[in-house]
């Protein structure tokens, strides 16, 4: 039985090598001119994925062989179907993160990245453990990015003689960052928002605590997305223990610019 291979010949009638594009449909050809599928690395080190029709996929595509999710460039610019790896890229206004061979990490992180390091601007690190400005109680100690030994007492083996490295830090911000993001999302119900304004209701909530949030008219503006409603209650939760904050009102006024225009910026 005939093993049949795929080729094209130019005008000439000499066998094609290498890319060839057919009614904008990209296709590889060997060095012996034959049609290839599945994983390509060319000779620049890309990696491509050709379907079985040969045709060369973009977007996003779940690998037949492990079953993991790739990225693979959809647009004509730069190179087209060249598979996204080693680093974090922004897709359709979301974060997503590449290992070295280009598989998504499946994180369960509700909030993107942007949020984590625009969290991590306005709480600064602190390796050591310290008491927050209003009292040196348990309740009030405090260390990394703002970790409080109430969110996480295991942060504080020895209590105010606690100390952390940056990681150590981010990884104890993420966790509880995403147990705000859980009951949000929840309490969201089948309700679907931008993320911006997801990313701007949990910073609100880390700062404030959920119950203060959920169901109230910030909650009422974000859900519903009116522009003047968004800003007028954001801008209201500027005040520490019923007073009036310079630095959480700039920090305000970074939740408006995420919420409406998807910026995250923590300089202040």
């Amino acid at each position: 039985m005939s093993n049949w291979k795929w080729c094209v010949e130019d005008s000439d009638g000499k066998v094609i090598k290498g890319w060839y594009e057919d009614n904008e449909t990209w296709y590889y050809l060997n060095d012996e001119g034959v049609m290839q599928t599945g994983w390509l690395h060319d000779k620049d080190g890309r990696w491509y994925y050709l379907n079985n029709d040969g045709s060369m996929a973009t977007g996003w595509l779940k690998s037949p062989y492990s079953g993991k999710w790739f990225y693979l460039e959809p647009n004509s610019t730069g190179y087209k179907g060249e598979m996204y790896r080693d680093g974090t890229y922004t897709i359709e206004g979301k974060e997503y993160e590449f290992n070295k061979e280009g598989a998504w990490i499946e994180e369960k992180s509700l909030v993107s990245n942007s949020l984590i390091e625009f969290i991590k601007g306005w709480e600064d690190f602190f390796e050591c453990a310290y008491y927050d400005g209003y009292g040196k109680t348990d309740t009030y100690l405090t260390i990394g990015y703002g970790t409080t030994k109430t969110a996480n007492p295991s942060a504080f083996l020895k209590g105010i003689e606690s100390t952390c490295t940056k990681d150590q830090a981010t990884q104890w911000l993420k966790d509880e960052v995403n147990k705000c993001a859980e009951k949000i999302k929840n309490a969201l119900g089948d309700t679907r928002i931008s993320q911006c304004r997801f990313d701007c209701m949990v910073d609100i909530a880390y700062n404030a605590g959920t119950g203060a949030l959920i169901g109230g008219n910030t909650w009422k503006a974000l859900v519903s997305g009116n522009q003047n409603a968004i800003e007028t209650y954001i801008m209201q939760w500027n005040k520490a223990n019923g007073k009036y904050s310079e630095g959480l009102n700039k920090r305000c006024r970074a939740r408006v610019n995420m919420a409406l225009y998807g910026i995250y910026n923590s300089e202040h």
